[in-house]
C-alpha cells in the first residue's frame, strides 16, 4: 500500500485518490483532497471511471462535495460497461479486467458485485450509478450538488438515472426463489428504496416522457416501461411514473409541450389503463391539432394506442376507446400491427372483444377476410362469432389455397376450420391429456363451423385440387375433389 496511507506524501501515482475511494478508505481520500498535492491527482481513472463514480461505488459519499469542488465532472459518463458478477475471469483488456488489475496492484481489494449489480453500465453518470445501487444518500447529495437527472449519452435512454433504478432484478426487490410467497410479494410491490429514489429523481426534474435525441420515432422511458410485454418490475416503474404525472396533472402543472410527448403519454396511459392521463393527453392533442393529422412518428404512437386498447383485458376499455374513436384526431383504422394483424383481428382475440369489436367497427374499422380467417385457423369460436356480428367479409375461394399470417390453408372458411382441427389432431399424443385436447379441438372446430353456417357461409366444393397443396395440408393426394359434407365424394376413385 502506498506510503501516503500512513500520512506520507502521495508520490507520483495520480490514481491514489481512486485507490482510496474504491477501497472504501474515506479518511485517506479526505486527506488526499486536503493535501498540498491535491491538484496533481487525476479525476479520470481506470475503465472510464471518474472519482465521483469511484466515491459512489466505494461508499465514500462524504467526499462528494470535496470532489466536485476539486474539479470532478458531476455529470461525467462511464466510457464502457463494467458490469460483471466476478472480475476473476475477465480478460485483462476488458474494462472489468482493467479495474481488477488496478485493484490488484493496490492491495488486491475486491468490489462487492452483488451490491453494485448492473449499475456500472456504459453511459452511466455518478447519479445513475448511485440510483442503480439504491444508494439513497448518494442520490440525495448528488442532486443537491446539481447533478442532472436527465444526463447521459445522446440516444442512450437506458443510462439515465430513472432507468437504472428500474433494472429488473436489481432496482426492485427480490425476496426469495421463484414461486415462494416472499418472491410473489416482492413481485407485487417495488423495493421501497427504489420507490423513494425514483421519487427523488422525479422531484428533481427527471423527464420520463423524453424521447432520446437521434431516435426519431423512438419511445420514451415511460412508454417502454408501460409495455405489457416488459417485466413486472418495468411495469411497476411505469405505474410510479404515471402516479407522479397524475400528481402534476391534478395540480395543474403537467405541461406536455409537444405532440410527440403527448402521444407518448397517451400510449403509456392506454397501456396501463390510466384514464385521467389518457384524457389529458387526448385533450391536448385535440386542442393543439385542430383536426390536422399528427406527424409520422407521433401518429405511430397514436396507432399503437389503438392497438393497446383493442387488445386490452380491462372490462372498462369501452370508455377510453369510445373517447378516442369519438375524438377529432385523424385515426388510421385500417392499420396493421407489426405481425400484420388488423385492429378487429386483435380486438376479437381480447377478453373485452364483445365491447371493443363493435365500437371499432362502428367507427369505420374494416372487417377483412384475413381477420376472420386468422381466428378460423386458430379454432377460436368466440372470436369468429364476434367478428361475424360485423358482417361477413368476402373471401376469394376461386383458388383453393389462401395464406393468412404466413400459414397456407384452404380459402374456404369451413374447409380451413376442419383442416386446422385435423392437423392439430395428428400432432396430439395418444395419452389422456392428448385425448382431452382432441375432444376440445373437435368441439371448437364444430362451434366455428356452426358460427360460419349461421352467418350464411357454405362450403366450397373444390375440383382438381393440386397434390402439392393436399400433401402440404396433411391430406391424402387423392381425392382431387373436396366436399367436407359429402363423405362419398371424398373417397378416392376405384
Amino acid at each position: 500500500m502506498p506510503s501516503s496511507r500512513r500520512g506520507g506524501p502521495p508520490g507520483p501515482d495520480p490514481h491514489l485518490l481512486f485507490t482510496a475511494l474504491l477501497t472504501r478508505n474515506c479518511s485517506w481520500a479526505a486527506q488526499l483532497l486536503l493535501s498540498s498535492q491535491a491538484q496533481q491527482l487525476s479525476h479520470e481513472g481506470p475503465a472510464g471511471f471518474t472519482t465521483l463514480h469511484a466515491a459512489v461505488v466505494g461508499g465514500c459519499t462524504g467526499q462528494l462535495l470535496a470532489l466536485v469542488a476539486a474539479g470532478a465532472d458531476l455529470n461525467g459518463v462511464l466510457a464502457a460497461s463494467v458490469a460483471a458478477t466476478s472480475l476473476l475471469s475477465e480478460p485483462p483488456d476488458s474494462p472489468a479486467g482493467q479495474l481488477a488489475e488496478f485493484l490488484d496492484s493496490r492491495g488486491g481489494a475486491r468490489l462487492d458485485w452483488r451490491r453494485i449489480g448492473s449499475a456500472l453500465s456504459e453511459g452511466n453518470t455518478p447519479l445513475a450509478v448511485a440510483a442503480g445501487m439504491l444508494d439513497k444518500e448518494a442520490v440525495r447529495q448528488l442532486l443537491a450538488l446539481g447533478a442532472d437527472p436527465n444526463a447521459g449519452p445522446e440516444g442512450a435512454l437506458a443510462a439515465v438515472p430513472v432507468a437504472t433504478v428500474a433494472v429488473p432484478g436489481w432496482g426492485w426487490a427480490s425476496a426469495g426463489p421463484a414461486g415462494t410467497a416472499a418472491a410473489a410479494a416482492a413481485a407485487a410491490e417495488p423495493d421501497p428504496a427504489a420507490s423513494r429514489i425514483m421519487a427523488m429523481l422525479l422531484a428533481a426534474g427527471a423527464d420520463c416522457l423524453r424521447v432520446p435525441g437521434g431516435q426519431r420515432g423512438g419511445s420514451s422511458l415511460l412508454a417502454r416501461y408501460a409495455d405489457t410485454a416488459r417485466s413486472a418490475s418495468h411495469q411497476q416503474a411505469a405505474d410510479l411514473l404515471l402516479a407522479h404525472l397524475e400528481q402534476q396533472r391534478a395540480a395543474g402543472a403537467l405541461e406536455l409541450s409537444g405532440h410527440d410527448r403527448a402521444a407518448q403519454l397517451l400510449l403509456a396511459s392506454a397501456l396501463r389503463g390510466h384514464r385521467p392521463l389518457l384524457d389529458h393527453a387526448l385533450a391536448y392533442l385535440e386542442r393543439t391539432l385542430g383536426g390536422r393529422p399528427l406527424g409520422y412518428h407521433a401518429n405511430r404512437s397514436l396507432t399503437a394506442v389503438l392497438f393497446a386498447l383493442a387488445r386490452s383485458s380491462d372490462a372498462a376499455v369501452a370508455g377510453p376507446l369510445r373517447r378516442l374513436l369519438g375524438s377529432t384526431l385523424v385515426l388510421d383504422l385500417a392499420a396493421r400491427d407489426d405481425s400484420g394483424c388488423t385492429l378487429l383481428a386483435v380486438a376479437a382475440g381480447s377478453p373485452a372483444a364483445a365491447t371493443a369489436v363493435p365500437l371499432l367497427h362502428m367507427a369505420g374499422t374494416p372487417l377483412t377476410a384475413d381477420a376472420l380467417m386468422q381466428h378460423v385457423q386458430e379454432l377460436a369460436p368466440a372470436a369468429v362469432k364476434v367478428l361475424l356480428t360485423c358482417g361477413r367479409p368476402a373471401v376469394d375461394t376461386s383458388k383453393p389455397d389462401l395464406v393468412v399470417q404466413g400459414k397456407h390453408g384452404f380459402s374456404c372458411p369451413i374447409h380451413r376450420a376442419l383442416n386446422a382441427a385435423d392437423q392439430l389432431l395428428q400432432d396430439l399424443p395418444a395419452t389422456r391429456a392428448g385425448r382431452a385436447e382432441a375432444r376440445r379441438a373437435e368441439a371448437c372446430a364444430m362451434h366455428v363451423v356452426e358460427a360460419l353456417m349461421a352467418a350464411g357461409c357454405r362450403p366450397t366444393i373444390y375440383e382438381g385440387v393440386s397434390t402439392r397443396l393436399l400433401e402440404g395440408l396433411g391430406l391424402p393426394a387423392e381425392p382431387r375433389r373436396l366436399d367436407p359434407f359429402d363423405v362419398h365424394a371424398n373417397l378416392p376413385e376405384r
